[in-house]
């Protein structure tokens, strides 16, 4: 149940992220916070062998190309007994002066063939320019991530601001998703929305799809 929904909202939303590092949650006033939550997102996250319902793998690597400014990641997430690849994208994340927090924009891949499991090509890593890369959403969409003292960063996509077309409905939806990510565990969860503020989509209130640090 739970997985169908994640590729429900899948099909209009991309989820928030996943790590595998030492790296603790929190900053100091000589770390950015952008490059802190990179390195804690990077890694593969996965769902409990025992989950009857979620199959997904969820893993990001730090895109080194110097024709991209600022922090970025590849991301890539693979679903089912075969673990085949349902989503790729990739993201940048940026520090918001004003907040202290962390602004993730996510973007789509022109030919995402080519960088299927790109971990194993830091070569490719290393080239990616603008030119392969389209901004996936449209402003309004981004993901705000805001670091909490008592369990981690706290990732919110605002329905307000969030609006963008199905294809699938044929008309307009306001996409709401949540991340909480710590040291060893990502929990996400998206929810879509008619005008008349209706759920169409996603879990209820206070419900993540878990995943483990691998």
């Amino acid at each position: 149940m739970m997985r169908g929904l994640l590729l429900a909202a899948a099909s209009v939303f991309t989820a928030a992220g996943c790590a595998v590092t030492d790296a603790e949650p929190r900053s100091s006033s000589t770390e950015d916070p952008a490059s802190t939550l990179s390195a804690l997102m990077t890694g593969t996250f996965q769902t409990a062998p025992d989950d009857p319902d979620n199959t997904i793998r969820d893993r990001r690597v730090p895109v080194t190309s110097t024709n991209l400014d600022g922090v970025w990641l590849y991301y890539q997430l693979n679903t089912g007994e075969d673990w085949d690849v349902y989503r790729q994208r990739v993201v940048e994340l940026a520090t918001d002066g004003d907040s202290g927090g962390v602004v993730q924009k996510t973007y789509g891949l022109k030919k995402p063939g080519r960088f299927v499991d790109a971990w194993d090509n830091p070569a490719l890593l290393s080239s990616i320019t603008y030119d392969d890369i389209e901004p996936f959403f449209d402003e309004g969409c981004e993901q705000r991530w805001t670091l909490s003292a008592e369990d981690g960063w706290h990732g919110y996509v605002d329905p307000e601001t969030c609006k963008i077309f199905s294809e699938r409905r044929q008309s307009h939806i306001s996409i709401e998703a949540e991340a909480r990510l710590d040291a060893e565990i990502y929990r996400q969860t998206e929810r879509g929305y008619d005008d008349a503020g209706n759920k169409l989509f996603g879990t209820e209130p206070g419900e993540f799809i878990v995943l483990y640090r691998q």
